[in-house]
């Protein structure tokens, strides 16, 4: 499949995750308890996402009391979240690999009245306002306009018989409370709203 695929243009995974899991650590003590929702077991996505959490969290000396799969879905995140909260009680943070898990878990955690903060993947418009409201406590944003950028820039060089890289990271960012309004004003204008 693929065979004549000159390169891979968008999100490193694992840094991204990595990079999420650092911040998550600049902001709880070592020792504060966490748990990670992912997407459906075997997703290489969500496997790589997945690993840059643990690297993070582990390395700032957070706990990791369960990894769920909640298979990127609001509902069953929201299911999921109400089962960990009912069966640990104190969950200092949730990290997810996807934002709409992030919105199931956030859902139950305002359900239970718990303190727990939601961290999400993908920086999605509704994620990142309710990161701006303060609702969650962020989300690691991929940048897909670059990688529409980054993708027509390697095509023309690819065409004019240039060397291209086999795999190019058009980075992530981590999107807080106190960036999230200019990320989404950004991404509106982007998209042209």
């Amino acid at each position: 499949m693929f065979e004549k695929k000159l390169t891979f243009i968008g999100t490193g995974n694992t840094p991204a995750a990595k990079l999420g899991g650092e911040y998550v650590c600049s902001q709880f003590p070592a020792g504060s308890k966490a748990v990670i929702l992912r997407g459906r077991l075997g997703d290489t996505n969500h496997d790589e996402r997945q690993a840059g959490w643990e690297e993070a969290l582990k390395a700032g000396g957070i706990e990791i009391l369960e990894v769920q799969a909640a298979d990127s879905q609001a509902e069953k995140a929201l299911n999921v979240t109400q089962d960990l909260l009912a069966k640990y009680g104190d969950i200092d943070v949730i990290c997810t690999t996807a934002d709409s898990m992030a919105q199931g878990a956030q859902s139950a955690v305002d359900a239970a009245g718990a303190k727990t903060k939601v961290m999400g993947f993908d920086g999605t418009i509704p994620v990142a306002e309710g990161t701006a409201e303060g609702t969650y406590m962020g989300t690691v944003a991929q940048d897909p306009y670059n990688m529409g950028v980054v993708g027509v820039q390697e095509a023309v060089k690819a065409a004019q018989g240039e060397t291209i890289e086999n795999r190019i990271d058009t980075g992530a960012i981590v999107v807080t409370k106190d960036t999230a309004a200019d990320f989404v004003a950004d991404i509106k204008s982007k998209v042209g709203e």
